[in-house]
């Protein structure tokens, strides 16, 4: 809105520099000479620039007259083509108006007029010292019959009447380069520029009509609208208007041919339209819509970003310009199939606006985006829905803030061949077409709120009532406070992700109670049918990227795990313990394990789960265990297998002997666990069997010993007895 008061400002002037210049040249309407050299010097002193002109002509026949190669001189520093030229100008009066000391323009046309607009490296324009002029009041001075009030507020009007029924202004151009943008520092050229102004009084609305083309001569935006009645004491604050701005549909391809190359190839037709209405002093009430249909970008290497991406935009408010405050009654977005909304304020407009929002969505559908998104879904599909709604505020690109709360009925997300977990023995085949991952770099905006979810699924593991606690800072999002029912139970915790590092970070936290064991082996790491019972578990874990590869570097954790009324079936230690020890004669366990409780403690760390501690209770046995799950589910674990002392009574003697025992007779079978969690191989351990016989063959030649020192004593005795 500033540039647009800027640039009309400037072409204003000029304008009625040359419209007032007839009133007060009768004198040298006989002189054509004289009204040249005129016109250069008044324009010259109005202007603070060098003015030239061509050839002047005058005919009684209206009166007309005609400035022919009407020339504004450039800032200096900023090159040698002229800032502003006409080709021609040409003022048609009405002689019996002007004899009434009325003035009134029949017409006023400008040919081929051409303007250009430079920035400097520094901000600065290239008629930043024809607007000192204007705005100070000895340029205002120099107009004929034009005065300042005291206050320096207003301009008193001339003292006659002043109509001109229509300027126009064909085939006009306006080029702009701006420094200070790369992409803009070669200029852009806006052609085909037609103005038509009509009733141009003080004391009525001025009517305006425009249109021009970028970068061609066809119609892209059209202008129009009216301004003023502006009074007999002009006060440029309280100058009403009420004007449109419209973009015609605009083929977004033509970019590259205004810019030159961008980064990215461009597709699509995008409309718009703005009515503003109101003054610069009072308020000025806005309205703005625009579409885009079918946008498509594609990279360097052609490879699509976006695809027929549909979307529009709505909104509705008032802008206080002395105050520097926007009132947002309503804004509305829609892009694909999301509906976002906002209402508030936005103060401190310039550089750093500082904003106080309402916003919500409506319910999103999640499908379909990877459409629009191709490089979506290489990372992740999604499905359900997703609405929410909250506060914004701060200062973008500073401090600003989002509260939100997010709710879904129904939210499901898959990992992408890109994220997709694979095991050690599969080859790395990435996506066809897909680019390395990247960092996602920090939004700029603060996130914190609340999470709720009816029913999800992420990947094979399905939960119900989730709620947590949502922050975000930079790239780091957290959710805090997580609750939410998972296999068969209740899950308590925190997690994290860091989205800003390569390969992507993240851990949590979770308490599980009444969880399924089965359930979660299933959903967690695919393996069903292998254990089932109730479980409780506290484990914490940290880690880097999803691919076998990062899991093996760069996951680590804790935890320990309780169950309780399960029973084991591939893993099925008491039957494999029990063939292992067919020595023993206490025959098969059947096809499972039942157990009647079962603990374990463990370490995540180099690829493998190493579990330090675990026990598995029954009634005829315990089990206590210890070693490696790697990741990759193989198995290097030794247990030992303590059978109950009416078991133990069970077996032969002579059996029993191979075998090592408690302090109470109990006996111990000692276990090898090699294999895969899915298929184990359960033997016993030569070792620990060979440690076990060495010390039974050391007790029994303890126990001869001691029973051949016995007999010796009481021989040696006996003979003592009879030799004395």
């Amino acid at each position: 809105m500033n540039k647009l008061i800027k640039y009309s400002l400037i072409i204003g002037g000029v304008l009625l520099v040359l419209v007032i210049a007839a009133l007060v040249a009768a004198p040298y309407l006989l002189n054509v000479d004289a009204l040249k050299t005129w016109g250069e010097e008044r324009a010259s002193a109005y202007l603070g620039r060098e003015v030239t002109i061509e050839d002047a002509s005058f005919s009684w026949s209206g009166p007309k007259v005609r400035l022919s190669g009407f020339s504004i001189a450039e800032t200096e520093g900023a090159g040698d083509d002229p800032f502003a030229r006409f080709d021609s100008f040409d003022l048609q009066l009405r002689l019996a108006d002007l004899m009434r000391l009325r003035l009134s323009v029949e017409h006023v046309v400008l040919s081929g007029p051409k303007i250009r607009i430079l920035k400097n490296k520094r901000g600065g324009y290239n008629f930043d010292d024809i607007l000192e002029r204007i705005n100070g009041p000895t340029a205002v001075a120099d107009l004929p019959y034009a005065a300042m009030d005291p206050s320096g507020q207003s301009i008193k009007a001339p003292p006659i009447d002043l109509l001109v029924e229509e300027i126009r202004v064909k085939s006009g151009e306006l080029f702009y380069a701006d420094a200070t943008v790369p992409r803009l520092s070669g200029g852009i050229s806006f052609q085909g520029i037609d103005l038509t102004l009509r009733d141009l009084s003080l004391d009525r609305p001025v009517t305006i009509l425009a249109a021009l083309g970028i970068g061609s001569e066809a119609r892209d935006v059209e202008f129009k609208g009216t301004v003023g009645p502006a009074g007999d004491i002009i006060i440029p604050s309280q100058i009403p208007f009420d004007l449109k701005l419209e973009i015609l549909p605009f083929e977004l391809s033509r970019l590259s041919r205004i810019f030159g190359p961008l980064p990215v190839n461009i597709a699509g037709v995008v409309s718009a339209s703005e009515a503003v209405k109101g003054s610069l002093g009072d308020g000025i009430s806005f309205e703005m819509e625009g579409d885009l249909d079918k946008l498509g970008l594609n990279g360097a290497d052609n490879k699509p970003l976006v695809t027929d991406f549909v979307g529009s935009v709505r909104q509705r408010g008032r802008l206080d310009l002395q105050k520097k405050t926007m009132t947002l009654d309503a804004f509305t977005l829609e892009a694909y199939q999301a509906v976002f909304e906002a209402a508030g304020s936005v103060r401190n407009l310039g550089k750093n606006p500082l904003l106080d929002l309402k916003v919500r969505s409506n319910t999103i559908p999640l499908d379909g985006w990877d459409k629009v998104l191709p490089d979506l879904g290489p990372l992740v599909k999604l499905g359900g829905d997703l609405t929410f709604e909250g506060d914004m505020s701060g200062t973008a690109g500073r401090d600003l803030e989002a509260d939100l709360v997010f709710r879904s009925k129904k939210f499901e997300m898959d990992r992408g061949p890109a994220l997709m977990e694979r095991s050690s023995s599969e080859a790395v085949v990435p996506p066809p077409g897909s680019a390395p991952l990247e960092p996602i770099k920090a939004p700029p905006i603060k996130v914190t709120g609340k999470v709720f979810v009816e029913e999800g699924r992420f990947e094979r593991i399905a939960f119900t009532d989730l709620s947590a606690l949502l922050s975000q800072r930079e790239s780091l999002f957290s959710m805090d406070e997580l609750k939410l029912n998972a296999f068969s139970g209740r899950l308590s915790g925190s997690a994290w992700a860091d989205l800003g590092t390569l390969p992507l970070a993240y851990g949590t936290r979770m308490m599980m109670t009444g969880v399924e064991v089965n359930d979660a082996l299933a959903a967690v790491a695919g393996m069903d049918g292998i254990a089932y019972g109730k479980a409780s578990m506290d484990v914490s874990m940290e880690g880097k990227g999803t691919r076998f590869e990062d899991l093996e570097k760069y996951l680590s954790g804790k935890g320990a795990v309780k169950a309780a009324d399960g029973r084991l079936t591939t893993a099925n230690p008491g039957g494999g313990a029990a063939k292992a020890a067919s020595l023993l004669g206490v025959g098969g366990q059947g096809s499972e394990t039942k157990f009647d409780d079962m603990d374990l403690s463990f370490t995540i760390a180099e690829g493998k789960v190493k579990v330090s501690n675990m026990r598995i209770a029954t009634g005829e046995y315990s089990l206590k265990a210890r070693g490696d799950i790697g990741l990759d589910r193989s198995l290097a674990m030794t247990a030992r297998m303590t059978l109950s002392k009416a078991r133990s009574d069970e077996i032969p003697e002579n059996r029993r002997r191979l075998f090592p025992k408690e302090p109470d007779g109990r006996v111990q079978v000692p276990l090898k666990i090699s294999g895969s969690v899915t298929s184990p191989k359960i033997g016993l351990d030569s070792s620990a069997m060979n440690e076990a016989a060495k010390e039974e063959v050391k007790k029994e030649v303890e126990e001869k010993k001691e029973e051949l020192k016995e007999r010796i004593q009481k021989d040696l005795g006996d003979r003592l007895k009879k030799l004395f």
